[in-house]
C-alpha cells in the first residue's frame, strides 16, 4: 500500500519543485496535480511494489486492466465515475484502446518527471 503524509508547506515545496514558483502562482490544473502526486508517491517504489498495485487491480490475473477491472475498483472505493471518464483513463494510458498491460502501467509510475 502506498502512503505518503505531508503537511501543508512540505505540500507547496513539492508543487514549486516541479512547476516553479511562478507557474504554480497562477494555480495548477487538476492533471499537473495528478501527474506530480503520482510522481512523488511512486518515486521510491520498486517493480514488486508497483506489480502488487497492478495486481490489486487485475485480479483476474489477465496480465492487463480492462474497463470491468476499473468499474470493480471504483465501485469498491466508492467513487463516482462515468464509463466515458474510465474509457478515457485507459485511453491515455495506452497505446492499446483496450486495456493497460503490466508494462505499461509499470512505466506511468517510473516515467521521468517532467
Amino acid at each position: 500500500m502506498i502512503e505518503w503524509h505531508i503537511d501543508a508547506p512540505n505540500l507547496y515545496s513539492v508543487i514549486e519543485e516541479h512547476l516553479g514558483r511562478q507557474e504554480y502562482s497562477e494555480g495548477i490544473s487538476y492533471s499537473q496535480f495528478l501527474n506530480i502526486f503520482t510522481t512523488e508517491l511512486t518515486r521510491n517504489q520498486t517493480r514488486e511494489d508497483i506489480t502488487n498495485m497492478f495486481k490489486l487491480v487485475d485480479i483476474d490475473e489477465k496480465g492487463a486492466i480492462k474497463l470491468d477491472d476499473l468499474k470493480r475498483l471504483v465501485k469498491e472505493i466508492g467513487e463516482s465515475v462515468t464509463l466515458d471518464e474510465l474509457r478515457e483513463l485507459i485511453k491515455n494510458c495506452t497505446s492499446n484502446n483496450d486495456e493497460i498491460p503490466f508494462e505499461e502501467f509499470y512505466n506511468i509510475f517510473k516515467r521521468p518527471t517532467t
